[in-house]
C-alpha cells in the first residue's frame, strides 16, 4: 500500500491494535469461562409423549432409563391417559405439552417442572403464564422454533433447555442406528439436553429400544437429571468492550486501505463505535459477530504475504489459520450469550459472511499487483484460445462459490450417500468431523496460494477458493449452541488433513510443471 505510515496513521494503529488486544485477551476469558460451564452441562433428561407410549406401563418406561412423561394440556382436561400423579408415583416427572388454551384452574395444585408449547399458543395465554411463574423450565425443541419462546425471551424468561425430537414422519425413514445416531449427535455437536424419544414403527421391544439410545448418550459422557441452567446472561460492558474491539478492527483495516487518511478512519471507526448507544445488547452481538467474520480473514489476507516455495506455503497457511483462530475465539466469545447459546437468537449473515471475503481477497490482491481485470483475462499476446479458457475458469469458479453457499445453508437434495458415508466415517475416526469447504478446498487452495506458483490469474484463483476455508473457520465458531472445544478440534481436524491434500495438490500441480517443460522426442 502507498502513503505515509508514520505520524498520526502510526498512532493510531497502535491505539488500534491495543483495543483489539484487550478485546482478544476478553474474548480468551470468556471462553475459558463457556468450557468451564460447558464441562459442567453434563445432564439430560429423556422425554416420552405418553400417546405415544400407550400401552407400555410407566414402570417399564422408568426401568428403561427414561425420565419425564409428556402429557398434553388436551388430554388432561378431557380425562385421557396417565393423570400426573401416576406419573410420579413411577418415579418419573410429568412434563406438561401446552396444546391448547386450557384454564390454568385445571391445574391446581400441580407443579411441572417442564413444559413445550405446541400450536399456535401465544406467549400470553394463562397457562403459559402460570408455568412461566412458577419456575418450569421450557424445553425449546429444535427445528421447532415458536414466535413464543422468543417473546418470553425478549421479556426476561430465561429458563430454557434444548430439545430434540424427530418427527414421527422421519422416523419411518430411518433405520434405528440412524435415529440412535442422530440423538448422539444431538447431545455433542448441538448442545441438546432434553431427548424427545418416540417407538421406532415395527419394533416389538420399544423399551430395549429406548434403553439403547439412552445408554449411547451416556456413553457420550452425560448422565441423567436436571440440566444445568442456561449460561449466564453477560454483563452489559462486555458487550460494548468486544463491539469497541470490532472498531478498532475496522480502523486497522481503513488505515490498511488507505494510510493517507487517519482522520477519515478514525471517523469511520467512531461511526461503528457509536452503535453502542443506540442498540441493545443481542442485536449489537449479532452486528459485530458478522463485521468480524466478515472483516477478519480480509485483515489478516493484507496483514501477510507469501514467501513463496513448498514450505513457504505451509507456513503461510498455518500462520493465516493461526490468526484465524484467534479471531474465531472472539467470535465465540461475542456469541457467548444464552440467547445465542439456546438459539432463541442466532448468528445473521452466514453466506454473506462466506462470500464477501474471497472478493475482497481477491479485489485488494490485485489491486496490490496493479492487474486490472482485463489484463488478467488477457495478460499479452497469447493464443486467442487462452482467454476464452480464462473466462471459463471464472465461470466455473463462480459456479463452485455459489454450490459452496447453497451448502452453507444446509440446503437438502445436495449431499449423495457417499458423502454422508464419508461424514460417518469422519466422524468415527475423528470424533468431531472437520468440514469439506475446508480440508478439500480452502486450505489446499490457500497453500497453493503461499507458494507464489503460477500465474497471477491461477494465484487469484487460489486465494478466492482459500479464503472460503478461513471465513468457514469462523463460521463454525459462530455456531454458539455447538461446544467451544468440538469447534476448535474440528477445525485443527481440518487443518491437518487440509495440508495433506494441499501437499497433494502441490505436488500433481508440480509434476505437471514438470512435463509441461519437457522437450518433446521427436
Amino acid at each position: 500500500m502507498t502513503g505515509s505510515r508514520g505520524g498520526p496513521t502510526r498512532a493510531l494503529r497502535l491505539w488500534a491494535g491495543v483495543v483489539l488486544g484487550i478485546a482478544i485477551l476478553l474474548g480468551v476469558a470468556v471462553d475459558a469461562y463457556r468450557i468451564s460451564w460447558e464441562e459442567h452441562n453434563d445432564r439430560f433428561i429423556a422425554v416420552v409423549r405418553a400417546d405415544v407410549a400407550a400401552g407400555i406401563p410407566l414402570s417399564a418406561l422408568a426401568g428403561a432409563g427414561i425420565t419425564c412423561v409428556g402429557l398434553r394440556a388436551s388430554a388432561l382436561e378431557d380425562g385421557g391417559g396417565p393423570s400426573p400423579e401416576e406419573v410420579r408415583r413411577a418415579g418419573l416427572i410429568p412434563v406438561l405439552i401446552v396444546d391448547r388454551a386450557v384454564p390454568p384452574a385445571s391445574f391446581v395444585g400441580t407443579s411441572f417442572p417442564y413444559f413445550w408449547i405446541e400450536g399456535a399458543i401465544g406467549s400470553g395465554d394463562p397457562l403459559v403464564r402460570r408455568l412461566v411463574g412458577s419456575g418450569s423450565t421450557l424445553i425449546r425443541r429444535e427445528f421447532e422454533p415458536r414466535a413464543a419462546e422468543t417473546t418470553l425471551w425478549d421479556g426476561g424468561y430465561h429458563r430454557f433447555v434444548r430439545g430434540h425430537e424427530i418427527p414421527r414422519d422421519e422416523i419411518s425413514r430411518l433405520t434405528f442406528a440412524g435415529i440412535k445416531a442422530r440423538f448422539v449427535r444431538a447431545v455433542r455437536e448441538r448442545g441438546i439436553r432434553a431427548l424427545i424419544l418416540s417407538p421406532y414403527p415395527g419394533d416389538p421391544d420399544v423399551v430395549t429400544e429406548f434403553r439403547e439410545i439412552i445408554e449411547a448418550v451416556e456413553d457420550e459422557g452425560l448422565s441423567p437429571g436436571p440440566p444445568a441452567s442456561p449460561f449466564p446472561v453477560p454483563p452489559r460492558w462486555v458487550g460494548i468492550a468486544f463491539h469497541l474491539g470490532v472498531s478498532a478492527l475496522f480502523l486497522l483495516l481503513f488505515l490498511e486501505l488507505l494510510p493517507q487518511l487517519p482522520l477519515a478512519g478514525l471517523l469511520f471507526a467512531g461511526g461503528i463505535a457509536a452503535l453502542a448507544f443506540g442498540i441493545r445488547d443481542v442485536p449489537l452481538r449479532q452486528v459485530d459477530a458478522f463485521l468480524l467474520a466478515a472483516g477478519a480473514p480480509v485483515y489478516v489476507s493484507m496483514l501477510l504475504r507469501p514467501r513463496g516455495g513448498f514450505r513457504g506455503g505451509i507456513g503461510y497457511l498455518l500462520a493465516f489459520s493461526g490468526m484465524g483462530i484467534a479471531f474465531a475465539g472472539l467470535l465465540a466469545a461475542i456469541l457467548a450469550h444464552p440467547a445465542f447459546m439456546l438459539k432463541i437468537h442466532q448468528f445473521r449473515g452466514v453466506k454473506a459472511a462466506l462470500l464477501l471475503p474471497p472478493l475482497a481477497a481477491v479485489v485488494l490482491y490485485l489491486r496490490r499487483r496493479r492487474v486490472s481485470l482485463r489484463e488478467l483475462i488477457v495478460p499479452g499476446n497469447e493464443p486467442r484460445i487462452w482467454p476464452l479458457l480464462r473466462v471459463g475458469g471464472i465461470l466455473l469458479g463462480l459456479a463452485g462459490a455459489w454450490f459452496i453457499l447453497v451448502r452453507s445453508g444446509n440446503a437438502p437434495g445436495l449431499t449423495s450417500s457417499l458423502e454422508t458415508e464419508t461424514r460417518g466415517l469422519l466422524e468415527r475416526l475423528l470424533f468431531a468431523r472437520p468440514r469439506f469447504k475446508e480440508f478439500l478446498i480452502g486450505h489446499p487452495a490457500l497453500l497453493m496460494f503461499g507458494t507464489k506458483a503460477g500465474s497471477p490469474f491461477l494465484r487469484a484463483g487460489y486465494l478466492f477458493f482459500g479464503m472460503f476455508g478461513q471465513a468457514s473457520i469462523l463460521n463454525s465458531f459462530s455456531h454458539a449452541h455447538t461446544p467451544l472445544l468440538l469447534s476448535l478440534l474440528r477445525t485443527v481436524n481440518g487443518l491437518g488433513i487440509g495440508i495433506l491434500f494441499g501437499v497433494a495438490l502441490y505436488g500433481v500441480v508440480s509434476l505437471f510443471g514438470i512435463l509441461r517443460r519437457r522437450p518433446m522426442k521427436r
